[in-house]
């Protein structure tokens, strides 16, 4: 009986831990929108009228 209560809390707190942690894990993330860089190319090289590109460049050498 101790262990179904024991179950019952753990399952209804667990939606808040896990809300928390994952603030937590964001939170602590480096902020990448810096590193992100939008190009535009209107030439009329295809048949949208031009070449759109989004590419990521990261701050730190990720490559060690």
């Amino acid at each position: 009986m101790k262990r179904l209560i024991q179950a019952r809390k753990f399952y209804a707190t667990l939606p808040h831990k896990l809300d928390a942690a994952q603030i937590e894990w964001f939170d602590a993330q480096p902020d990448l929108e810096k590193a992100i860089e939008f190009s535009e190319k209107l030439d009329g090289e295809t048949l949208l009228g031009g070449e759109m590109r989004l590419s990521f460049k990261p701050k730190n050498d990720t490559t060690s």
